[in-house]
């Protein structure tokens, strides 16, 4: 077990509304993933390598990439098929430094300002 839990801050998405990108509406990720998949022009904040955070069109998301899908929430098509995995910052606190590092590495390969903090856990005392 760690001796410290671990805060995500993020400061500032690279969005053009600053919003989070499970806030964003569904059109503009087919969107990029159309403009991708046609050599088409994609916002500077889409990684170069989006095909690791894509779905084959199979809907299969361990086949997209070697290591799996990524951590992150699924977005689907007009036909409610999977085509992408966003990152998302469903918590902000963990246990876990390997967890909480990857998550912040996802968010900052997608233009993300985001601050990785700890804290040392003290021993426990019986409250109640």
């Amino acid at each position: 077990m760690s001796n410290y839990a671990y805060r995500i801050t993020v400061d500032k998405y690279p969005t053009d509304d600053g919003k989070p990108f499970d806030q964003q509406h569904p059109q503009l990720w087919m969107d990029i993933v159309d403009a991708h998949a046609n050599n088409g022009d994609t916002p500077d904040w889409v990684p170069a390598d989006l095909e690791e955070w894509m779905y084959l069109w199979s809907g299969d998301p361990y086949a997209s990439a070697d290591e799996g899908p990524r951590i992150g929430k699924t977005v689907y098509d007009n036909d409610n098929v999977p085509i992408l995995k966003i990152p998302v910052l469903r918590r902000r606190h963990w246990m876990s430094r390997a967890t909480a590092v990857g998550i912040v590495e996802g968010l900052r390969e997608w233009g993300c300002e985001v601050r990785l903090e700890r804290c040392p856990l003290e021993a426990w005392e019986a409250v109640a």
